[in-house]
């Protein structure tokens, strides 16, 4: 089976990872096509070498690129038409002009939703397209959620839906935790040390109010007896979606709020944090959540955030309701003092089964094998093992 998948983008974020760790495992059994939106450093890691001969950087992002939708369109085409594929993955809703150009050239079309309801319609309206799903064959979801919210803003139902969740490279996220990194720093340039009494809290991702650095900072800014470490980019130019918080950050000069910047191994500084805090506003399922666990960290999200409280609701802490500066300034001491719930440190041991890429990769390969069959076949059967994966 030829197949070609497309990503919105190469950065250091969940969804193009997921997205060239299933094209990377697709790899090893069928001829697989690597196209990316945009350029970053994602293709550069060992264990993507393999794709390296058929990657495709296309600089055809709503970010880079000022194409019209139907430009787009147009384009994707032609590239179809050259690669000749057998199956279509459009990994993102970012990526949705991909999912009518498969359509226009009589591929299968599987598009990867990771999107949720605060997320989409912006996409939809000025990105993608409201009819994307009447060009998709099978949809594939980070969450339940996210299935169901792309479903019901674009008022379309998908015969064909398969609930994968998340999944991460268990001996990857393990061995970069033990690794030597250099140490983030605060505003005033000092760096956090390496052994201190202090218990310290991260944070990950790239720093904008979909994320909810400003709610970390606050955060940082009433808690000072803790250390604060932000994993990921946080001032410009490494950002430029927290302009605002950054501002704050200056003028604060608060000593224990420290950053990384950009990182290609945000699991060594996980490793060294005590707890992991995921402030963001909406975040349907972040890899970020199962890696800190499978580093034993305790991990503290909110109910309203996305799917991730599933798998805190018994190896995490799920706060009820949206993230809230007041809840977490009053439960995370409590955390991390061990006074609430019933913490295991052996959580990293029984995290693995949820969240290993391993079994999840192989059954999206036979789901999708299997989809593909019945595709061929005209067969209008429900999609495998009931939807999930």
């Amino acid at each position: 089976m030829r197949v070609c998948v497309v990503c919105h983008d190469a950065s250091l974020t969940g969804a193009p990872r997921i997205g060239f760790d299933i094209a990377a495992h697709l790899a090893r059994t069928h001829e697989v096509s690597l196209l990316a939106k945009k350029k970053g450093p994602l293709i550069d890691f060992p264990w993507y070498e393999h794709l390296r001969p058929s990657y495709r950087v296309l600089n055809t992002s709503h970010e880079v690129c000022d194409q019209t939708y139907r430009q787009r369109v147009v384009h994707a085409e032609r590239i179809l038409a050259e690669l000749k594929p057998d199956l279509l993955y459009v990994n993102s809703v970012s990526a949705g002009e991909w999912c009518e150009a498969g359509k226009r050239s009589g591929v299968a079309v599987v598009l990867h939703t990771h999107e949720t309801r605060d997320s989409l319609p912006s996409l939809l309206s000025s990105v993608c397209t409201p009819r994307v799903l009447r060009f998709a064959d099978l949809l594939v979801g980070a969450s339940r959620t996210a299935l169901e919210d792309l479903q019901e803003l674009t008022s379309t139902s998908v015969a064909k839906t398969l609930d994968i969740g998340i999944f991460v490279d268990g001996d990857v996220v393990r061995a970069g935790g033990e690794q030597a990194v250099p140490p983030p720093v605060n505003e005033r340039g000092e760096a956090l040390p390496a052994s201190s009494d202090r218990l310290a809290v991260a944070m990950c991702g790239l720093a904008q109010p979909r994320k909810g650095a400003d709610i970390f900072l606050a955060v940082a800014e009433r808690l000072q007896q803790y250390d604060f470490v932000w994993v990921g980019p946080w001032a410009p130019a490494e950002t430029d979606l927290n302009d605002k918080t950054y501002e704050r950050f200056q003028s604060l000069r608060v000593r224990n709020f420290y950053f990384t910047g950009i990182t290609e191994n945000p699991y060594a500084h996980l490793r060294r944090a005590d707890a992991f805090l995921l402030t963001s506003r909406e975040d349907p399922n972040p890899l970020v959540v199962a890696e800190a666990l499978l580093l034993g960290r305790k991990v503290v999200a909110f109910t309203g955030t996305g799917a991730s409280a599933a798998l805190l609701a018994r190896l995490g802490y799920a706060l009820n309701g949206r993230p809230s500066v007041e809840r977490i300034v009053a439960m995370l001491p409590r955390v991390l003092a061990g006074e609430v719930g019933r913490w295991h440190e052996t959580v990293a041991e029984r995290a693995p089964p949820f969240v290993e890429s391993a079994a999840k990769l192989d059954g999206l390969q036979d789901a999708l094998e299997l989809f593909y069959a019945q595709w061929t076949a005209g067969d209008d059967a429900e999609a495998p093992n009931g939807g999930a994966v």
